[in-house]
């Protein structure tokens, strides 16, 4: 099975989406998959997006780049959702672009699988002897069939199938797709 990593459909440097207030337990919840869905759930969670993002191309895209959450378009959600509900939990929130509010959902990834091939990704050691992953290749022989992703090593990564690419190229999807890079 193909992998991919996912892009904004807005090629920009600086199109890139932050949270609104300290994003700590926000990146810890989405991205490191630690914390409480139910203090989440009662948070407002608010987005601002960078000087990339304008009001008209954001709504040229279903996935944004955002450093501590996976960003989704209400579109992306009404329309393949459903197909993901077992991989992916999807928590309703606010991007304000130029002062406009989008109703967007912020995604925490369920599902985990061994995607990196540790032994041939690049690495570098940390004063402390850790070793540190910094150039990752992927596994070609995931059998497994998935959506969408984080690999159970680096947490913070994640992927996405031929079928998620598949299933957003079906239903008009505004998402960029790049295949990983593997270990020969």
């Amino acid at each position: 099975m193909k992998l991919y990593h996912m892009y904004s459909a807005i090629n920009h440097p600086e199109a890139m989406v932050d949270f609104e207030k300290n994003a700590n337990d926000i990146f810890a919840f989405f991205k490191m998959n630690m914390g409480d869905d139910e203090k989440i759930r009662k948070r407002k969670l608010n987005f601002i997006a960078q000087s990339g993002y304008k009001l008209d191309n954001i709504v040229k895209t279903d996935y944004l780049q955002c450093t501590s959450a996976l960003l989704f378009s209400r579109q992306f959600y009404n329309k393949i959702g459903e197909y993901l509900k077992d991989e992916m939990q999807f928590f309703p929130c606010s991007v304000f672009c130029q002062g406009v509010e989008f109703e967007w959902y912020a995604v925490k990834i369920l599902r985990q699988i061994s995607a990196i091939d540790i032994e041939k990704s690049g690495c570098y050691k940390l004063s402390n002897n850790d070793v540190m992953l910094d150039s990752f290749k992927y596994k070609r022989n995931i059998v497994e069939r998935f959506y969408i992703a984080r690999d159970n090593h680096q947490i913070t990564d994640f992927v996405v199938s031929e079928l998620f690419v598949s299933l957003c190229n079906t239903n008009n999807i505004s998402i960029e797709f790049e295949e990983v890079h593997y270990s020969y």
